[in-house]
C-alpha cells in the first residue's frame, strides 16, 4: 500500500469541503484503507 495515496485522498476531501461539498472528513481515506487491506496486491 502506498501511503502517498492517503495524502492525495485527504487533499481531495479537503478541497471538496472547502468548496461546499458535504464530505465526512476521513471517509475516503478510511474506505481506501479498508479496500487495500481486504484486497492486497500480492495475490
Amino acid at each position: 500500500m502506498n501511503v502517498c495515496f492517503f495524502g492525495a485522498i485527504s487533499g481531495a476531501e479537503m478541497a471538496m469541503i472547502d468548496n461546499g461539498i458535504k464530505v465526512e472528513p476521513g471517509s475516503g481515506a478510511a474506505a481506501a484503507s479498508k479496500y487495500w487491506t481486504e484486497n492486497p496486491g500480492d495475490k
